[in-house]
């Protein structure tokens, strides 16, 4: 899909699938969503599908949001620092090609995931749950995302919302013991150059729309957020962000860092983390642009990623450099890490407990 052309046809939000139970990963999520991040789409998401527990071999629910979380991050790492971010879940029932179900997923389980989603990344989850699918049994309170198509014949998203009667169409009756937030009134819409597109509407303005997902109205620039003494800091948070194996179990547990934007500010920088207490290690994990820039690690003062390398690590498309640290559960003691940024400067990782402070700063001063 064009999301420029889609951007100049005036749509102002966008999300797109990240992961199916525990046995599908839509990989083309990354690319699409840094896409219309660059379009300047303001408000930008990804979905989750859950599937019932055991079914087609599918985990539990936790593992289920769990392999979603750590995907999106892989395919996303930017989502954490994007003002305009909030989260969807896709929660109906699944048919196969000749019309037999394989998967009557309860609303409960939907409900429920979107529970733990949003209690896990301070994010708002929009819960899609159609009363075609699930009648008045939606339970929760998140805002729910519907879908009544009253009419298929193709045409422009604004003037088939016009056709279904508008802010006044059917689609706005409330379920489940609350109006819906988001409509899906067609699928078969153009949106900008591109025909067959799923048509949604939300009743408000964009102010209203980053009322409803917690997002600010004006989100800080980076050099509102320098002190008086030309640095940004911060404290990263009390837990594990990554388990055993090195997987995402919870970005509010990183920090995550834009270096081009600090670069921006600061120009040549060096960054810091010191702690006062010793244990175990810190989870350095990085993503570079094709640009083949980016943090070089080392560790014991030999290369472990290098420019070749970083790729393999984790990759972004639209050419930002971001640098995402965490606690990581492990018995090993790992040796302090050194990084060297673009621009100058070092980042110098202790074996550290918690707190661990962090700190940007002007490099030289």
């Amino acid at each position: 899909m064009d999301l420029v052309a889609a951007r100049r046809d005036g749509i102002d939000f966008f999300s797109h699938k990240g992961t199916e139970g525990t046995r599908f990963i839509h990989e083309q999520c990354g690319e699409a969503l840094n896409r219309a991040r660059a379009a300047g789409i303001p408000f930008l998401g990804a979905y989750m599908v859950p599937r019932t527990p055991g079914n087609g071999g599918n985990g539990t629910i936790p593992e289920q949001v769990a392999y979603f979380l750590s995907n999106v991050t892989r395919m996303v790492p930017w989502w954490p620092l994007h003002p305009g971010w909030f989260w969807q879940m896709d929660t109906e029932h699944w048919y196969s090609s000749s019309g037999v179900a394989y998967d009557a997923v309860s609303p409960a389980v939907g409900a429920q995931a979107a529970q733990m989603l949003a209690q896990q990344t301070g994010r708002k989850v929009l819960h899609y749950a159609p009363k075609w699918s699930y009648g008045d049994n939606v339970p929760g309170s998140e805002p729910l995302w519907a879908s009544v198509y009253p009419a298929a014949d193709a045409v422009h998203y604004r003037e088939r919302y016009a056709e279904v009667h508008g802010d006044s169409g059917i689609g706005w009756a409330s379920y489940s013991g609350r109006a819906p937030a988001i409509w899906q009134y067609s699928s078969a819409v153009t949106i900008g150059s591109q025909p067959r597109c799923d048509g949604n509407a939300f009743r408000g303005t964009l102010n209203d729309f980053a009322a409803m997902i917690g997002a600010p109205k004006d989100p800080p620039s980076a050099a509102q957020r320098l002190d008086e003494e030309n640095e940004m800091k911060g404290m990263l948070p009390v837990g594990f962000a990554y388990d055993e194996n090195g997987y995402l179990l919870d970005p509010r547990l990183t920090v995550q860092v834009a270096f081009e934007d600090v670069n921006a500010v600061l120009g040549n920088v060096v960054a810091s983390f010191s702690s006062d207490h010793i244990g175990r290690e810190l989870h350095v994990r990085f993503a570079t642009g094709s640009n083949g820039g980016g943090p070089v690690v080392y560790q014991n003062g030999k290369m472990v990623i290098g420019p070749g390398q970083q790729r393999t690590y984790q990759d972004v498309t639209d050419g930002h450099t971001w640098a995402g640290i965490g606690r990581r559960k492990t018995s090993a003691t790992p040796a302090p890490i050194t990084i060297t940024l673009p621009g100058g400067g070092t980042l110098d990782v202790p074996e550290a407990e918690w707190p661990i402070a962090w700190s940007l700063e002007r490099y030289p001063k």
